[in-house]
């Protein structure tokens, strides 16, 4: 059976109790940002989390920057310096949860997955975007590519994966971009 937004609320507020955003939160539900369909994978938690951190809730802005700062701990196969990354991810938390010229960046996430894996694709969008501006270049070699791969052993699985799709990773990425 699907929950219904009233669960999903429950749910969210037993995980961040300490955040009093549920009219908030119901309130984003109910301007259509979800269909009743989607409601079954559904990340009430973390979009519980994201309208704490537009609400401005000190703890949420924290959490989001904690998640953020995961996310850019991964972009080493850009080989930009720390300072570089640093600036840009110090950039992209403001747009997220501040109104610059427009809407803060963070109301575009609908709960339709992790916002950590959200948060992943923005930055990494983010860090192409300076990379073009600054007219750097992209490490594409399919090591740089293919070597950030979670696995729960660095083994047989990831090597016939690398082995397999040499230089097919870097050509796909190269087209991306």
């Amino acid at each position: 059976p699907l929950m219904t937004l009233t669960e999903h609320l429950l749910k969210a507020q037993a995980r961040w109790p300490a955040f009093d955003v549920g009219h908030a939160f119901l309130a984003r539900l109910n301007s259509g940002v979800i269909e009743q369909s989607e409601l079954e994978t559904f990340e009430a938690e973390d979009f519980y989390l994201a309208c704490a951190a537009l609400k401005a809730v000190p703890a949420a802005l924290v959490e989001v920057e904690k998640l953020l700062a995961d996310q850019f701990r991964a972009m080493g196969h850009f080989r930009l310096t720390a300072a570089q990354l640093e600036e840009i991810r110090t950039g992209l938390f403001s747009a997220l949860v501040v109104a610059g010229g427009s809407r803060p960046r963070l109301e575009r996430y609908l709960g339709r997955g992790p916002l950590g894996g959200w948060l992943r694709i923005v930055a990494t969008r983010e860090v192409l975007g300076w990379m073009r501006q600054n007219r750097q270049e992209p490490v594409l070699d399919d090591d740089a590519l293919l070597g950030t791969m979670e696995s729960p052993a660095e083994g047989l699985e990831l090597s016939t994966l690398k082995e397999k799709y040499r230089g097919q990773c870097a050509a796909a990425f190269r087209s991306a971009i």
